[in-house]
């Protein structure tokens, strides 16, 4: 656990509180994460799937059988019954000083069974655990359970099914170091806090955070200057501000059909439309403003397709009205008061 850096935001938390009081509210938050992971580790009684029953029952070893999952789990959990004179109480199994605890979930992991709190004891048959793929499954779920103070225990399934004297040896031999490991585990965390609470502990908590701090902050200066350098060098790259300009001819090709119907029309308004549609374009097409970046060169393509659209709308527009006399009367009579109006102005 590196409860350093916790600490050091509990203090800055702690000091800013006092200009912004609901500070303290996250500052609460890390103090109880800092007491959470700095306790014992101890298996809730609530974990597994042992029945609540008790000795009185007399049904009470059958209701645990029915907790294993395999022949092999079954011998194995008669095996310790039998040798421990293990019985049932706040669901486990209790006996000669032994706890026994069945389908205990920690860490996304369920174990087959759990001695003492600490010693893992998983009964594995070879259909599930010899392939390379359970092999490496099997070693990365030890070393995480081992990381947080467990110890493992894997016993064949043939072993505890057959050679009983073996399967309880083997348990026997693990208890003592499994118990040593817990309690190494439980100290070493409560000793790291004890160490990240020094105040010179803080003070070079600070620093290294500052130097991480400052250290992220070049590599994200540099990291944006050199996109930007790469953007400006993009902008004025001929050869990408000519790939884009290769697309213009079809464009305007394009656009000199729409603008030639509309030329040809009867209606003097699509007429109009076509004339305006030859000056956007001897706008848009100014030597002077031939493009210089990547983005005018954009710009530039996108207000050509801007014409068209217009253009390809008023050229269907221009055949709805024509193949219409009602509404052709209307557009001419519309285009009359237009230009009386434009004659009076």
């Amino acid at each position: 656990m590196n409860f350093a850096p916790r600490v050091l935001l509990l203090v800055v938390l702690v000091a800013t509180g006092f200009m912004l009081p609901f500070l303290w509210l996250g500052a609460a938050w890390v103090a109880f994460t800092l007491y959470a992971d700095s306790r014992p580790a101890k298996v809730s009684k609530k974990d597994g799937r042992f029945p609540i029953t008790t000795v009185e029952d007399p049904e009470w070893r059958t209701k645990a059988e029915e907790c294993v999952e395999s022949p092999a789990e079954e011998a194995f959990l008669s095996l310790m019954i039998e040798h421990f004179d293990l019985k049932p109480h706040d669901r486990a199994l209790h006996g000669n000083g032994l706890t026994l605890r069945m389908q205990v979930e920690t860490l996304r992991y369920r174990f087959d069974f759990l001695v003492d709190d600490a010693l893992v004891v998983e009964i594995d048959g070879a259909q599930w655990h010899t392939s390379p793929e359970a092999v490496a499954r099997d070693k990365k779920r030890d070393k995480e359970l081992a990381d947080v103070g467990y110890t493992i225990l894997r016993i064949p399934a043939k072993i505890a099914l057959y050679n009983r004297a073996k399967a309880v040896d083997l348990v026997k031999g693990m208890r003592a170091q499994a118990a040593e490991a817990r309690k190494r585990y439980n100290n070493t965390r409560q000793g790291d806090l004890r160490h990240a609470l020094k105040p010179t502990t803080i003070i070079q908590t600070a620093a290294e955070q500052t130097t991480k701090a400052a250290k992220f902050m070049d590599e994200m200066s540099t990291s944006i200057s050199r996109r930007l350098a790469e953007q400006q060098a993009r902008e004025v790259d001929p050869a990408q501000i000519g790939a884009v300009m290769d697309e213009v001819p079809a464009v305007i090709e394009k656009i000199n059909i729409q603008a030639g119907v509309l030329h040809s029309s009867p209606m003097a308004n699509s007429q109009d439309y076509a004339r305006s549609i030859d000056a956007s374009l001897q706008s848009i097409l100014d030597p002077s403003k031939a493009p210089a970046t990547l983005s005018a060169a954009l710009g530039q393509v996108a207000s050509l397709k801007t014409v068209l659209d217009h253009a390809e709308e008023m050229v269907k527009l221009d055949a709805e009205i024509i193949s219409n006399p009602g509404l052709r009367e209307i557009y001419e009579m519309d285009h009359v008061w237009a230009q009386m109006n434009t004659k009076k102005a």
